[in-house]
């Protein structure tokens, strides 16, 4: 990957890893200076799901989000509702808190449900957790997004000036109708994307 990275961004290309996040921090340091953005995936903010099923530990993936963050990658986070497993409001709201607290309120979060697969045989994640995870975490950060489901809730990022839908989303069809470059078209608010 080092080594890809530095010959795509030779070629004027962008990088981005999708990451757990389980990085030493050597290799990441090496990294970093050919990396534009990462989406890490924090399964849950409790250190006992991490031991449970990753077999790993919390803290290193927080400390990979906090140095990337430093770097000046843009970084967004991914959580996996697991029913039964990480999806009390408890969980959503600590998440919300560390995400606001060490990475800024305009990280974007990507809420995505869990579907029964492979070894794993927990429910479906409702529809209703899915909506109750957006609203908690909504209530801090700007950028909250609903994944792995049909919605028209959660989809669409809207301008933080005057409301206006900059990047309306319906599948995997996108639409950047409201964006100049990386402005508002309504109002020319910046907005968060990367021209």
């Amino acid at each position: 990957m080092l080594e890809t990275a530095a010959l795509a961004r030779a070629q004027g290309l962008k990088n981005v890893a999708v990451t757990n996040g389980y990085v030493n921090p050597e290799p990441l340091k090496d990294l970093l200076p050919n990396l534009d953005a990462a989406n890490v995936d924090i399964k849950s903010i409790e250190e006992a799901f991490y031991i449970k099923h990753c077999r790993a530990r919390l803290k290193p993936v927080l400390d990979t989000c906090v140095r990337m963050k430093q770097a000046g990658v843009h970084v967004e986070v991914t959580n996996l509702i697991v029913t039964g497993e990480n999806d009390s409001d408890e969980n959503f709201t600590k998440l919300r808190d560390w995400i606001h607290d060490n990475l800024g309120p305009g990280t974007p979060v990507h809420l995505s449900a869990y579907h029964p697969q492979y070894k794993f045989s927990a429910p479906a994640t409702p529809h209703e957790t899915m909506e109750r995870a957006l609203s908690l975490v909504s209530e801090k950060l700007k950028h909250a997004y609903l994944g792995n489901v049909w919605s028209k809730t959660g989809s669409d990022t809207k301008c933080q000036g005057c409301g206006n839908v900059l990047v309306s989303r319906s599948g995997y069809h996108i639409d950047t109708a409201g964006l100049a470059g990386s402005s508002c078209t309504h109002c020319g608010a910046p907005a968060p994307f990367v021209t």
